[in-house]
């Protein structure tokens, strides 16, 4: 019996280191698996990171393109609303200067011997009225509220100077008629 009991023993202890063996191998092997898993994963990972990065780099890219393009454009835009602005705004003095140079001369009390006639004065502030006004209201909107205001109201005046002294220059007339 002794042999017997050696023989189990002996194949009980080898079951036993042959189990242990097998255990430990197979949770060797199950972590180098995972290891190998999680390093290829972690590769993509950062892969794909940098991938995302780049991309995300590029469209910020173009982005900035377009904003600074979108900038560019609107400060042109902005450029040619100033000029248009400041255009007008001469012409438009030139023009206002030279309807209260007509009604200046319209309304004087003096009469040159070698001037025009007082119709003729009456005519050339037709003209210059008329010239201010057609180029002016069509322009109106491209000046600043106020100023569009201020000139408004200083074109009311000479128009109203100017009537004021036709009608009175009409009612002498027609008092010397009779």
């Amino acid at each position: 019996m002794p042999d017997f009991v050696t023989l189990v023993s002996s194949v009980g202890v080898s079951a036993l280191l042959t189990a242990a063996l097998v255990f430990l191998t197979k949770n060797w092997i199950s972590e180098r698996l995972k290891g190998a898993i999680k390093s290829e994963y972690e590769e993509k990972l950062e892969t794909h990171k940098a991938q995302l990065k780049a991309q995300n780099d590029t469209q910020l890219e173009h982005f900035k393109s377009q904003l600074h393009i979108a900038a560019s454009e609107r400060s042109i835009r902005l450029t040619r609303v100033f000029e248009k602005t400041v255009e007008t705004v001469a012409v438009t003095y030139e023009k206002l200067l030279a309807f209260h140079d007509a009604v200046a001369a319209y309304t004087s009390i003096f009469e040159w011997p070698d001037g025009p006639s007082k119709e003729e004065r009456r005519k050339i502030l037709a003209d210059k009225y008329s010239d201010f006004l057609n180029y002016y209201r069509p322009r109106s909107p491209f000046l600043p509220k106020r100023t569009a205001s201020r000139i408004d109201d200083f074109h009311a005046k000479l128009h109203k100077i100017s009537l004021v002294y036709c009608r009175a220059n009409r009612f002498t007339v027609h008092l010397s008629a009779s």
